[in-house]
């Protein structure tokens, strides 16, 4: 048996980072600012927000050499060897004996060690003051507040000890220490970690955390991590940082009934951002692997995230310029009103699409409805008894007014009412109502429908007419022509065509200008409600098999500078680039699937290869655009047993 291996010969596997000043131009003219090709400097200036790409020489530096040692217990604190008695400080320490807790008072470094079975760390100094905490083997677990609070300091460094391995856990309950709720300081102090200071985990050692409250780490300003092996667990979120969440290097381990890791700040819009640098950062949520309220910068890293929801997900930007990232799983895969892709390696795997760029956020109703649908456990959607989730996977409109309840399920469907099998109301013709009696009304050309509900003998041979004369008209729909042969070939030679309607969005985009892309989607592969720019990379797209989705989706246009694209997916929504892009390109419709796992392969007329990939999945279109295109010429598409001419 022959095996093949995937492999597109049009471009190196390893893509110069190519910037297309054109392109750049017409982003400027829509009022956006442009994404540069490299990420330099302190800060990452982009359209809505301003993103902090810097760490400090002492976030990455763990060291320490002059500090005050602590050991913990249950019985004693000791101090450098000395026991600290109850409600006295020595060296900026003091301690509770009833309460097990050990507060930290003075800037300056200090080595924990030891246990505290139900007691907690509390950080309370000068916000000038800077405190380093050694975690050097420490057991820390508070039932009812956060095991370790940073309440007040200007930065506070945890680093995790050569060697050590440490552990730090809250309880399923937050008890505040006052009644009176106006004064109650842990109101908020929601992590198993808190810190209302900017906060940096570091070094080389082991910290697992175990967030049964609502989240694991928690900073009310910066989160930065720089190294150690983290493994992370929570009933909400792993991760969580106001103004950012940065990581430059570690190996971290996170699982989420949530966001594995999160940023939101609802206070300044410009920041709630992520940026990740390095690290090898593996993920399991129950909704999103990364989101943010504000924007996402990648540079280098590896992910692994394996969720319900999506996989990495922005409200402003998204921007990849390096690294490894693999979504084995999610609903979509990659989300944010604009996606710049610069480089990198992608593999994404989505029940719904590929990659969305596309604004806005869901309502409350439109949360609770799909948070049932996507979590897992709860992955089967409960619809009323005996109905099924349509085949093409979209919603079924509710009528007006109707609630949502607030356990996310759906209203009972009224009586006598049927969805139809492919959950879309059936559309009359213009001007038709439906009967009282719930009977099918005449077609408007006087065609007669048999009692059985299939057409008249005149009817099907009106419709077999229709049928001819449309394959033998091919469609205009994005691309450049090629020559018909057992099949429809779509093309256009004027404007570009993209879906247009109410999703449209002309601050949307998707750009991908390098990188190594590959993309397995249920719904649309790639799907922009505004522009599609493709200026460089290889991406390679096994799209959808139903009807309502294709492999390519834009609501305005799209435009191929650059790069090599091959996405296959199903025919009836297909769309291929716009006829005014630069690059060579076509759109084909087969007249009939093509097997999962066939090969699509295009030469020129001579034979030269210039792509060739093994499609996992049926399809009955294909997408292709490559630098080897060039108009004039001829070249031989070739999809599992079917060969067809494509003349540019």
């Amino acid at each position: 048996m022959k095996k093949y291996i995937t492999y597109v010969t049009a471009l190196s596997m390893a893509m110069t980072l190519i910037l297309q000043i054109t392109a750049y131009a017409a982003l400027e003219e829509d009022g956006f600012t442009a994404v540069p090709e490299t990420c330099e400097g302190e800060e990452l200036v982009l359209t809505e927000s301003v993103v902090d790409i810097s760490f400090t020489d002492r976030d990455r530096d763990a060291s320490y050499k002059e500090y005050a040692e602590v050991e913990l217990s249950d019985e004693e604190i000791l101090v450098d060897g000395e026991a600290l008695t109850e409600n006295t400080s020595s060296n900026g320490i003091a301690f509770s004996q009833e309460e097990h807790i050990v507060t930290f008072t003075e800037e300056g470094v200090y080595l924990l060690s030891g246990t505290l079975s139900d007691g907690h760390i509390i950080v309370d100094t000068e916000d000038t003051a800077k405190v380093q905490l050694v975690l050097d083997n420490v057991d820390i677990h508070c039932e009812n507040q956060a095991a370790i609070w940073i309440k007040s300091a200007d930065k506070v460094f945890l680093t995790l000890a050569d060697g050590s391995e440490n552990v730090v856990s809250d309880g399923g309950q937050m008890v505040a220490e006052d009644t009176d709720a106006s004064s109650d300081e842990h109101a908020d102090a929601d992590g198993a970690i808190f810190s209302k200071a900017d906060l940096t985990i570091q070094g080389s050692g082991r910290l697992t955390i175990s967030g049964n409250y609502k989240h694991g780490i928690v900073s009310k300003d910066d989160l930065v991590i720089t190294g150690g092996n983290l493994n992370v667990t929570a009933v909400e979120n792993c991760l969580a940082g106001k103004d950012a969440v940065k990581i430059a290097d570690g190996t971290i381990s996170l699982e989420a009934d949530q966001h594995a890791i999160k940023a939101k700040n609802e206070d300044d819009t410009q920041q709630g951002n992520i940026y990740l640098e390095g690290g090898t950062i593996t993920a399991a949520a129950a909704e999103d692997g990364i989101n943010a309220t504000g924007s996402i910068v990648i540079t280098g890293g590896e992910l692994e995230l394996t969720v319900q929801d999506d996989g990495i997900h922005s409200d402003k930007d998204l921007v990849i310029y390096d690294g490894t990232v693999s979504i084995p799983q999610s609903y979509e895969g990659l989300e944010g009103h604009r996606i710049t892709i610069f480089g990198g390696t992608l593999d994404v795997t989505a029940s719904d699409d590929g990659m969305n760029a596309s604004g806005g956020t869901e309502s409350q109703e439109e949360e609770a409805f799909m948070k049932q649908f996507r979590q897992e456990d709860r992955g089967n959607m409960q619809l009323p008894e005996g109905e099924e989730m349509p085949e093409n996977r979209e919603m079924p409109q509710l009528p007006e007014d109707t609630e949502i309840s607030e356990n996310g399920e759906m209203p009972q469907q009224s009586e006598g009412m049927e969805i139809p099998e492919n959950g879309e109301m059936p559309q009359l013709p213009e001007g038709e109502e439906m009967p009282e009696n719930g009977e099918m009304p005449q077609s408007p050309d006087g065609t007669e429908m048999a009692e059985n509900g299939e057409a008249t003998e005149a009817a099907a041979d009106n419709e077999l007419q229709q049928t001819s004369e449309m394959n033998e008209m091919p469609m205009r729909h994005g691309g450049m022509r090629g020559e018909m042969q057992d099949g429809m070939q779509q093309w256009q030679e004027g404007k570009g065509m993209g879906h247009g309607g109410m999703d449209s969005d002309s601050e949307a985009y998707l750009r991908i200008c390098g990188g190594n892309i590959k993309v397995d989607a249920n719904g649309d592969g790639l799907d922009s409600n505004g522009y599609f720019y493709m200026e460089g990379g290889t991406v390679l797209v096994a799209g959808p098999t139903s009807g309502a989705d294709s492999a390519l989706d834009y609501g305005l246009t799209a435009e191929a500078t650059g790069g090599t694209v091959v996405a296959a997916g199903s025919s009836a929504m297909a769309q291929g680039f716009s006829p005014d892009s630069a690059q060579g390109n076509f759109l084909y419709n087969f007249s009939e699937s093509i097997p999962a796992e066939s090969i699509v392969s295009l030469k020129t007329s001579g034979g030269d290869e210039i792509v060739a990939w093994r499609c996992q999945k049926e399809f009955q279109s294909v997408v292709i655009t490559s630098p080897e295109l060039e108009a004039g010429n001829t070249y031989i598409l070739t999809a599992g047993e079917q060969e067809v001419k494509i003349e540019l």
